[in-house]
């Protein structure tokens, strides 16, 4: 009987935990799935200690991943340590990664069967086609934004538009078939004005049918569009037992809570508000009486990749408010319109029978579904596996 071929291969992540972390838990399904396949990680490593190393040595010690799945650790060209872009830092990777494609293929102990790439990443296109080999998208946003992103490509290519300019046009909407209603242009994120394109790709979008089922559909019928993967939720839970003292400390404080009464203010490793915004936000938590938990981050200083975290919340945060917090909802403050509209917003969020809350809780259980064996993301995780093998 003729034994069958080990199949590799490559992934590409984007070296932030945001993106790094639903990219192996990706990884780690589809090994689990078939042995027959292995995978090979390439981290780029960013110029300073984003606290990955740790998590990236979990994963690669793990016994139940270590046998199929290996990391490899770019090289650094210190010449370009100091860009500032984060899309040029990622595609100057480029020489590293042609000599890791090389070396796998020169090794002849699997047979490579793509590049899976973030988002991020599409800079290593250039390297798969340099080689003949497939390229797969791992979109860590949701099928949402990658279809508006699509949207706006297409108003690029085929209408010969300049998307840039709906940024400075407030009263713009943009009737985009990924979004039931208008969306409005001022809200177009930075990221959706990219001109990368995504078009003739083959995607994993780290969501699930049930969960953006009209967003999923149109991006199906879209020929422009070879196949998109639903692969979501995808959730580090292995990473737990792993935490250091802050992150314990942090856990312990949330499992000492009523059930259901934390908001969780995050906004990704970008996201960062400026002195006035984050004081708003906080008097709007302390007005609103709720629990929370959240991360605080301050805007990008020049010649930055990253928001840096503010060395004290004080500085920043409404005098005496981490005193007064420790019996928030006690002591409030007449603030202005921006702080009663946050209010109320978080106020709606922790009501129990709130319609977006009893909503969310309905997609809890589905996103357990989706993941078993017949539920959406399982098959569709099954559909690629089928495709690389045969492949």
């Amino acid at each position: 009987m003729e034994e069958t071929k080990k199949i590799e291969l490559i992934i590409i992540p984007v070296p932030g935990m945001g993106h790094l972390a639903p990219t192996l838990e990706m990884a780690k399904r589809l090994i689990a799935r078939e042995k027959h396949l292995f995978i090979t990680v390439l981290i780029i490593k960013l110029p300073f200690d984003t606290k990955l190393s740790s998590y990236i040595e979990t994963v690669s010690t793990n016994p139940n991943y270590n046998s199929q799945m290996k990391f490899v650790e770019l090289p650094q060209d210190k010449s370009i340590l100091n860009v500032n872009s984060f899309i040029t830092f990622i595609s100057s990777h480029k020489p590293q990664v042609r000599n890791s494609v090389t070396e796998i293929l020169n090794s002849g102990s699997t047979s490579l069967a793509g590049l899976v790439i973030d988002m991020m990443c599409t800079a290593m296109i250039d390297v798969a086609d340099e080689f003949g080999l497939p390229t797969y998208v791992f979109y860590t946003s949701s099928a949402a934004m990658l279809g508006l992103q699509l949207h706006l490509q297409s108003l690029r290519d085929d209408f010969d538009k300049d998307v840039t300019d709906y940024k400075d046009d407030s009263e713009a909407e943009l009737s985009v078939a990924i979004y039931v209603n208008p969306f409005p242009a001022k809200c177009l994120p930075s990221i959706a004005l990219d001109k990368e394109g995504f078009e003739k790709l083959k995607l994993f979008v780290n969501t699930f049918l049930e969960l953006e089922s009209h967003a999923v559909e149109s991006l199906s019928l879209d020929e422009k569009i070879p196949l998109v993967y639903t692969t979501g939720p995808l959730l580090n839970l292995d990473h737990r037992n792993n935490q250091d003292s802050s992150q314990q400390e942090i856990i312990k404080w949330l499992d000492d809570q009523p059930a259901s009464s934390v908001g969780f203010l995050c906004f990704g490793s970008l996201g960062s508000f400026d002195e006035e915004q984050i004081k708003e936000i906080a008097y709007a938590l302390e007005n609103s009486g709720c629990r929370f938990l959240w991360s605080i981050k301050k805007p990008l200083v020049k010649d930055a990749v990253f928001p840096g975290d503010y060395e004290n919340p004080e500085d920043v945060l409404p005098e005496g408010f981490l005193q007064r917090k420790k019996v928030i909802g006690k002591e409030g403050s007449q603030r202005d319109q921006p702080t009663e509209e946050i209010e109320k917003a978080i106020k709606q969020m922790i009501e129990p029978e709130n319609e977006i809350r009893l909503e969310v809780k309905d997609m809890k259980e589905k996103s357990r579904l989706v993941l078993m064996e017949g539920g959406s993301s399982y098959t569709s995780i099954g559909h690629f596996i089928e495709q690389v093998m045969e492949n």
